[in-house]
C-alpha cells in the first residue's frame, strides 16, 4: 500500500510540473506590442496604432494623422507594415518592412535605407519591402530593445 500511494504521488507530481512548465504560447502581434528601441529610433506598438520616435521627432502625431501597423508571420521573415494616415493630405503610406526575434526582449527590423524619409514625407502608396537581412548597403537594420 505505501509504495503504491508513493508511486501515484510520483505520477501527480509529473503530471502538475508538465501543466505548469508548458508556456503560454503568444502570437507575434502580441509580442510586438509594446516600446523597442535603441540608441537612434524607438517603435512603440499598441494594439492597433504605432508611434515612431527619431530624435525626439514623433511620427504618428494623432493631430496631423496616425500610424496603424498590420503583421503577416505567416511569411518567413515576417513581414511587418506601417501605414501612415495623413489627415491634411488625405494620404495613406505603407512602409513594408521584414522583421524577427532575436530574444523575446531583442527584435531585427530591415527596411530600405531611403524609405524611413520617404514614409515620413509620405505621398508614396507602398514602398519595396526587402526580401532577407543581408545589409547590402541599400538596407538599414536596426536591432531594437524591448525598454
Amino acid at each position: 500500500l505505501l509504495v503504491g500511494l508513493m508511486l501515484l504521488s510520483v505520477i501527480a507530481t509529473g503530471c502538475i510540473s508538465k501543466v505548469e512548465a508548458e508556456p503560454e504560447t503568444l502570437s507575434i502581434e502580441d509580442k510586438l506590442v509594446g516600446e523597442w528601441g535603441n540608441d537612434d529610433i524607438s517603435f512603440i506598438f499598441n494594439e492597433e496604432i504605432a508611434m515612431m520616435v527619431v530624435d525626439n521627432f514623433a511620427v504618428g502625431d494623432e493631430d496631423k494623422g496616425k500610424v496603424t501597423w498590420e503583421i503577416d508571420s505567416k511569411n518567413d521573415p515576417i513581414h511587418l507594415d506601417l501605414i501612415m494616415t495623413n489627415y491634411e493630405e488625405n494620404e495613406e503610406t505603407v512602409w513594408p518592412m521584414i522583421i524577427r526575434f532575436l530574444t523575446d526582449d531583442k527584435i531585427q527590423m530591415c527596411s530600405y535605407r531611403e524609405q524611413l524619409i520617404l514614409f515620413i514625407e509620405g505621398g508614396i502608396e507602398k514602398l519595396e519591402r526587402p526580401a532577407n537581412f543581408i545589409d547590402d548597403g541599400d538596407k538599414i537594420l536596426f536591432v531594437l530593445d524591448r525598454k
